[in-house]
Formats: C-alpha cells, sequence, structure tokens
C-alpha cells in the first residue's frame, strides 16, 4: 500500500539517536488493554527509570500509573482532584526532568478529541517542558469493541437500550453519554483529530488484539517507549487480565430485564446485525489504514462465530435466542454516567 508506506517512513524515530526527548501519550482506547498497561507502568516504574523513562506521579489516581486526574481536569469533568496534581504539576515535573522519554497514559484522553483547543492545551503545555509530544492509540476491531463498550456502561449504570445504542453507532460512530458522544468507532474522525494537532507523523497506530499471547502488548509498549532492543529482563507482568466483560446474564440483570439466560458471552449481534455494522466501519478502517499504515477489520473470525445463532448444545443454543430475544426489549431506565467511568 503506497500510502502506508509513505506514512512508516515518515514516522519519526524514538531513540535517543534521533536527538530528541519524547513524551509518549497513551491515549487508550478503552478496552484496549489499557488498565494493564497502566500496571505495568506502576509495577516497573523504577526499571523504566533505570531505560531513562519518567512517568510523572502528578495526576495519577491512588492504585495505577495512569493519569485520570489529568483527563478528569483537561475535560472540565467533576472528577478532577486538585490534590493529586493536573497539568501545571506534570508538567513542572516533567521540565525538572533529565531523562530522554516520558509517558503519560489515560484511556480517557481518546475523549480529549471532542475538544481541539485541549488538545492544544496538552501539547503546547508537554512542548513547553522541551519534550516533543507523540500520541500512541491503540484500536480493536469495532465490532468487539462496540460490545465490550456496551457491556461497560450498563455495568457502570448508563443502562440506554441496545438498540438505541445500536442506532446511535450506526448514525454517529458513537453513542450520546452525558449529552455527548462517547468514545468515537469512527477511527478515521478519531485519528485526524489528534493528526491536525500533533501532526500525523507523531500519531502511532497499532491494533489491539485481544486474543494475542500473554505479555505481548506490554512488551510492544515498552520496546516502543524505550526501544526495540531491551530484552525487559526482571521487568513485572500483571497476574490477571484487568476488567473483564459481563456475561450475558449480568448485562441482562443490569438492565433489569428479567429473562432466564446461562452464564454465556455477551454476544448480542446475529450476523445480520454484524454485518450491518461492519459494512459502516469497512469505509472508515481502509482510510485508516491509507493514512497510517495499520489495518484494522471491523471484526475478527471469531466475532462470526460469536454471531451465529448456534452453541455448543440445544440448551446453550435456546438460552442464547431467549438472552437476545430478552435483549431487544426496552430497559427500564437510563441512567448516564460521569465521563472517565469506562476503563480498560
Amino acid at each position: 500500500m503506497k500510502d502506508a508506506a509513505a506514512i512508516s517512513s515518515s514516522q519519526p524515530k524514538f531513540s535517543a539517536a534521533a536527538g530528541r526527548r519524547f513524551c509518549f501519550i497513551h491515549v487508550g482506547t478503552h478496552k484496549t488493554g489499557t488498565t494493564s498497561i497502566q500496571a505495568f507502568l506502576r509495577d516497573n516504574e523504577s526499571r523504566f527509570a533505570r531505560h531513562g523513562v519518567i512517568i510523572p506521579r502528578a495526576g495519577r489516581g491512588e492504585d495505577l500509573a495512569g493519569h485520570h486526574n489529568l483527563t478528569q481536569e483537561l475535560l472540565g469533568a467533576p472528577g478532577f482532584v486538585a490534590e493529586r496534581g493536573g497539568l501545571a504539576d506534570i508538567v513542572a515535573e516533567l521540565a525538572r526532568s533529565t531523562a530522554p522519554r516520558a509517558v503519560v497514559s489515560s484511556e480517557d484522553f481518546s475523549l480529549l478529541s471532542r475538544s481541539h483547543d485541549a488538545l492544544i492545551t496538552l501539547r503546547d503545555a508537554i512542548a513547553r517542558t522541551g519534550f516533543a509530544p507523540a500520541i500512541v492509540i491503540y484500536l480493536r476491531p469495532q465490532i468487539p469493541y462496540c460490545i465490550s463498550l456496551y457491556a461497560e456502561i450498563v455495568k457502570n449504570g448508563n443502562l440506554k437500550p441496545f438498540a438505541q445504542y445500536l442506532s446511535e453507532l450506526l448514525e454517529h460512530g458513537s453513542f450520546m453519554w452525558n449529552g455527548a458522544l462517547g468514545p468515537l468507532c469512527r477511527y478515521d474522525i478519531l485519528l485526524e483529530r489528534f493528526a491536525a494537532v500533533f501532526g500525523r507523523e507523531f500519531v502511532v497506530v497499532r491494533r489491539y488484539r485481544s486474543n494475542a499471547p500473554r505479555n505481548l502488548l506490554l512488551r510492544s509498549f515498552a520496546r516502543l517507549v524505550i526501544g526495540s532492543r531491551v530484552t525487559l529482563r526482571g521487568y513485572t507482568y500483571p497476574p490477571e487480565r484487568y476488567n473483564p466483560s459481563l456475561s450475558f446474564r449480568r448485562v441482562l440483570h443490569a438492565l433489569d430485564i428479567e429473562a432466564p439466560a446461562m452464564d454465556m458471552r455477551f454476544a448480542p449481534l446475529d450476523l445480520r446485525g454484524l454485518l450491518e455494522l461492519s459494512g459502516a466501519f469497512w469505509p472508515v478502517n481502509v482510510r485508516v489504514a491509507r493514512r497510517y499504515g495499520t489495518w484494522i477489520p471491523p471484526c475478527d473470525a471469531t466475532d462470526v462465530l460469536l454471531a451465529l445463532p448456534w452453541r455448543k448444545s440445544p440448551q446453550r443454543t435456546a438460552a442464547l435466542a431467549r438472552a437476545r430475544a430478552a435483549l431487544r426489549l426496552p430497559a427500564k431506565a437510563d441512567v448516564a454516567v460521569h465521563a472517565g467511568d469506562v476503563h480498560g
């Protein structure tokens, strides 16, 4: 692909040999292993430091190395806690550092695509410290991404009917969240908003694979930040996967829908729904591949298998049919959640 090759050749060299100091802004997206990456950063903070990487302590929560307090500040969200530090504190920390690289991480950075001014504020603040800001974004095929997002918002109290959720995805490429659009599944629009501020050559796009070998995501992220030749000996890896998605039974229970359902994987789309949604995102992802050199299919083979009506036994096949039929019933409430409640 000619465009992809051109983009690849224009990507900056993120190494000391390039003579620049880079601050990697890991922007998620949601449900792409971000919590695992943040736990990995926290558990190996001293090791990253020995490799010349600073992970600012300001703007973080109490448990992980996720800079969610910073994103709350930039989003103007009520969850911002001044005592945990914000942009000014992170800027001061970076300005004092002599490290050649830095990392800030929060999946809610992806929500800053709503505000051109907020992105400029973040870019200029980091640039003043002597670091060149670079965006790192992981994208998941939209079908499992949208399904996982729906289960997550339901878990956090946003009881939007699934039919309405699908309708909003097809119309907007996202869903309505607190009176505004939530995370964008139109990846072309999402990336172009970051590229317009940071420069397309400073937007690194990676595909997230849920079925990748254990810890491959963490190793590839570390090598991007530190350098590809690092062996990563002695690094600690999270013992478990964070934020697993809800089962079909738990989604129905959260929606207060009374229907018997076996404890099976949440697979609400049939083949017709999968094809409709995949068709909407296919041209979007073609544009992403041409501009950024990374192909993200709208769905994986697993998603096709999950869309089939049949399961391993007649009992599970019948249970899936009942669960999908029950999900089409209207929910009893539509309760909004605060920005920042969807993590993982």
